[in-house]
């Protein structure tokens, strides 16, 4: 199985980005414009010894190759400008990249077909224009940079003849012997199912055995047009994900393990369905506090590729998809950093190399009966959850015996009033925690109140709760069936404890 990285091509200098945001605007810009925005929040990322390269260099590009090699990254996926009437943007790195055909690196295209309009907020003080006049706006009042249409057979051709020398390259990544085309959002192409027909009649035409096409923000009328779908993070799965804020700051902040709890369990049950497995995510350097963060450990990292890469195998897929090897302005890259050095790339190897080993064999001599199969279904979902309970009640151990008390977390600033929901194994210990922290359990919110026969205060969610500053979800299995119910209940005041235990790690991450 491949492991295929998204990949920007945007650390080079280019004279319509200069207009727009400012003399020598790459998005080196960007990730040095980061600031941490709260306690913990890791701001800026900066590239291990400062290599702040230049993708126009072929050493930049040689380096990140052997790094590919040495860290078994099967391969990169570039992303592809190509709007209105075939202008281009930043396609100086994979053309090079076909020229120097002496660089061992793996690559496929996706294409990125969506408008740039000027809508990131911490540029808005910057000179965007070389002619004010020829100013565009969109229908929400935001500044339009290019515009993506489609045009028809004439400009499908061009874009194809233009495809053509990259998808003939012997390092262009295949499958079924065919190139692999990503294009991000096919639900925004009105002339998909014509174009992608065009194409691959183009593709025969000139000696390929066809075009594989995936797509992603998928759509069910697309299922007899495109080759596979593939889930883009973080994008499809954000919405999908509760979120906290910290006092100060409008962020959104999500657990790094629910998120990628959440993203796993996704598929498509009509159409053959690849991963995108996300290693981190804060767009702050570009929205500022409007941004969202999804930042995690290199073990978080691991412990969840494991798993993806288990679910792509047994699914029978060829590729599984990592955002992002180098988005730096999002704070998302494999690439090297001050803080983490090579730990993402060497999760990578490590994951590969043992992501088997969680694999549940079947040994079966007769075939089990569907009472069975649903019996032991059960178990192994019951067993799972009692592995999630554990990782928590560790996590929260390891926390205590380090002498970093729960009140670390900003969330109980100014917070004198708590209560728990879920009176299980890991709501009482958050109640020992919590005591030790001089934080007072004002009562428990459980389902099975009326069967519980206990000193402390146990009542089942109502619309009419006592009042509390916050409430500590204490049920990382439930968690999307808890959310569901408090916002039935008009209740907004929670956070997940696996928000608190990421968030203290943070805060006071291991030596």
């Amino acid at each position: 199985m491949k492991v295929v990285a998204l990949y920007l091509p945007q650390f080079h200098k280019v004279p319509e980005n200069e207009a727009w945001w400012g003399k020598d605007f790459t998005d080196w810009v960007s990730t040095k414009n980061g600031i941490p925005l709260y306690p913990g929040h890791y701001q800026p990322h900066i590239p291990l010894d400062k290599n702040y390269y230049n993708l126009l260099e072929k050493d930049a590009m040689r380096w990140q190759a052997e790094l590919m090699q040495r860290y078994q990254v099967d391969g990169l996926c570039f992303y592809h400008y190509w709007f209105k009437e075939g202008k281009q943007m930043l396609e100086k790195p994979a053309q090079n990249l076909l020229k120097w055909d002496d660089i061992d690196m793996p690559f496929c295209f996706c294409w990125a077909n969506m408008s740039w309009a000027r809508s990131w907020a911490k540029m808005k003080d910057a000179d965007f224009w070389i002619n004010e006049d020829d100013i565009q706006t969109t229908e929400d009042g935001k500044a339009l940079l290019i515009e993506q249409t489609y045009g028809g057979k004439a400009d499908w051709e061009k874009h194809f003849n233009y495809l053509l020398p990259f998808f003939k390259d012997p390092r262009y990544i295949r499958v079924d012997n065919k190139p692999v085309m990503w294009i991000h959002r096919t639900d925004l192409v009105e002339c998909l199912a014509e174009m992608i027909e065009y194409w691959r009649s183009l593709a025969i035409e000139n000696g390929l055995q066809g075009i594989y096409l995936i797509g992603s923000y998928y759509q069910p009328e697309d299922a007899d047009i495109l080759d596979a779908a593939v889930i883009y993070e973080p994008g499809e799965i954000l919405p999908k994900v509760p979120y906290s804020k910290v006092e100060g700051s409008d962020a959104a902040i999500y657990s790094y393990d629910t998120y990628w709890n959440t993203s796993i369990k996704q598929d498509y049950s009509d159409k053959k369905t690849y991963y995108t497995g996300l290693v981190n995510y804060d767009d702050t350097p570009r929205q500022g506090n409007n941004g969202h963060v999804i930042s995690g450990t290199p073990g978080q990292f691991e412990k969840w590729l494991k798993r993806l890469l288990k679910k792509s195998e047994d699914k029978g897929n060829e590729l599984v998809f990592l955002n992002a090897w180098n988005e730096w302005g999002e704070g998302n890259h494999l690439e090297p950093d001050e803080k983490y050095g090579y730990q993402y790339l060497e999760a990578i190897k490590k994951a590969k190399q043992e992501y088997k080993t969680v694999r549940t064999e079947e040994f079966r001599v007769t075939p089990l009966s569907d009472e069975q199969i649903l019996e032991l279904d059960y178990y192994r979902n019951e067993l799972e959850k009692a592995l999630v309970n554990v990782r928590i009640l560790d996590l929260l151990i390891k926390l205590m015996n380090r002498g970093i008390p729960l009140a670390k977390h900003p969330a109980f600033e100014h917070v004198s009033r708590v209560a728990v929901y879920g009176y299980g194994i890991v709501g009482r210990l958050l109640n020992v925690l919590l005591d030790m922290s001089n934080i007072k359990v004002s009562y428990f919110v459980d389902k099975n109140a009326d069967q519980l026969d206990e000193e402390v205060a146990i009542i089942p969610l109502t619309d009419n709760m006592p009042e509390t500053d916050l409430i500590i979800v204490s049920v990382p299995n439930y968690y999307h069936e808890v959310v569901d119910q408090f916002h039935k209940h008009g209740i907004s005041n929670y956070i997940l404890v696996d928000e608190i235990v990421s968030g203290l790690e943070r805060l006071f991450p291991y030596d």
